[in-house]
């Protein structure tokens, strides 16, 4: 099963609303495996409430938060945080938990859940910030 994450971060006020970052995130979550829930790619048009709305219906469709950077000075993603942190979502902080590192600990973890006898195709999930493995080889 692939994971979910939601990608949160400072929107309102930035140039284009932030969404280079946030699609630049998608990219790199999507090739990881997951599936990526991003806000950046609703329409424009609505008001902060509507979005809010709909982002915290994704936050709660969601495994984890990927928060980019600068996100403690976003009202919003501040409250998607507590939201994530209330529902005990993993919560991964940009900077704090490289893609790259997630994605190189996964390849190891499938690698080993292959040497005791698991075969998947999917990637390991994240839990609470810890990769974990379905098959049960890796805990």
């Amino acid at each position: 099963m692939k994971t979910k994450i939601y990608i949160a971060g400072p929107m309102s006020g930035l140039p284009e609303f932030n969404r280079h970052n946030f699609h630049l995130v998608d990219t790199l979550l999507t090739k990881a495996g997951n599936v990526v829930l991003n806000p950046a790619t609703l329409p424009d048009g609505l008001s902060q409430p509507e979005y809010m709305d709909i982002c915290c219906a994704m936050v709660r469709c969601a495994d984890a938060l990927f928060m980019l950077n600068d996100w403690e000075k976003s009202e919003g993603a501040m409250a998607e945080y507590h939201l994530a942190k209330k529902l005990g979502k993993s919560i991964l902080i940009q900077g704090e938990d490289d893609i790259p590192k997630l994605v190189e600990q996964r390849k190891i973890i499938v690698k080993v859940c292959q040497v005791y006898g698991a075969s998947h195709n999917y990637l390991p999930s994240i839990d609470r910030g810890t990769m974990v493995c379905e098959c049960g080889a890796w805990k």
